[in-house]
């Protein structure tokens, strides 16, 4: 049996992310098309480009005139006798050359840079909520036909997706003593392209309101790019290249030829 190499699981992914990119584009333009446009959704999209853009004008305007306003360096004088070094005090104990208004600026900008990231922030909660909500409906459509392809396709095709054959490379069973079946294939795949915790996002989005919604599917998409990381890590640094989703459902990548 030849080694899988990293490289070849790597080209079969991107192949098959295609054909399933291809495939939910066109059930959901087909499905779309005798539907009435989402008008609340068109209206949310269009203001949250428009304040981005605002904000974005303002924050790069406020760069520009902090560069403008730097005074220009002048030449350091010698004090004098009767005029103290900038930083000495004088005898009534007060800081001479010192302004104490442009000592406190720095922290002032930061506040008010502070200030107007979160009231952009607050302001975009709302176009958020109803964008996500949107696209959760495209992305359900994707879960489905990954969980066909890569679960019930690629297990009736003897372990191999269009990108599997092409590269020839397929999903076998690991432990023959051990349970396998359509199940477990559905479960890897769910594991491998992350279909949990976009159903998991899915769910949230129908019960959460736009003002406790952001937490929660931030922190799955913190995990999901958590469980991701480890499955590349695994497949790329592992000695028989068994990610953990091989581990669970009782599988490993091997060579058809």
């Amino acid at each position: 049996m030849k080694d899988v190499y990293f490289i070849q699981r790597l080209a079969a992914y991107i192949i098959d992310a295609i054909i399933i990119t291809l495939v939910s584009s066109l059930i959901v333009g087909i499905i779309s098309l005798p539907l009435p446009k989402d008008t609340r959704y068109e209206e949310a999209y269009e203001d949250y480009i428009k304040k981005t853009n605002e904000f974005s004008e303002k924050m790069g305007l406020a760069a520009s005139n902090k560069e403008e306003e730097k005074p220009k360096e002048e030449e350091k004088e010698e004090p004098t006798d009767q005029e103290a070094p900038v930083g000495q005090s004088d005898n009534s104990g007060e800081p001479v050359g010192q302004d104490i208004n442009t000592i406190e600026e720095p922290k002032d900008e930061v506040l008010e840079m502070q200030k107007a990231m979160l009231e952009y922030y607050e302001g975009q909660l709302g176009n958020l909520y109803i964008i996500e909500k949107h696209n959760s409906y495209t992305s359900l459509f994707n879960i489905l036909v990954c969980i066909f392809y890569y679960g019930t396709f690629q297990f009736f095709n003897k372990g191999q997706t269009l990108g599997k054959k092409l590269v020839k490379i397929k999903v076998s069973q690991y432990d023959k003593k051990k349970k396998y079946n359509h199940g477990l294939m559905i479960l890897r795949s769910c594991i491998n392209y992350g279909l949990i915790f976009n159903l998991l996002s899915f769910l949230l989005l129908l019960v959460l309101n736009e003002n406790t919604f952001i937490y929660p599917i931030g922190l799955i998409e913190f995990l999901s790019m958590g469980v991701s990381l480890t499955l590349i890590l695994m497949a790329a640094f592992k000695k028989d290249g068994r990610t953990l989703s091989d581990i669970i459902c009782n599988t490993k990548v091997i060579s058809s030829k």
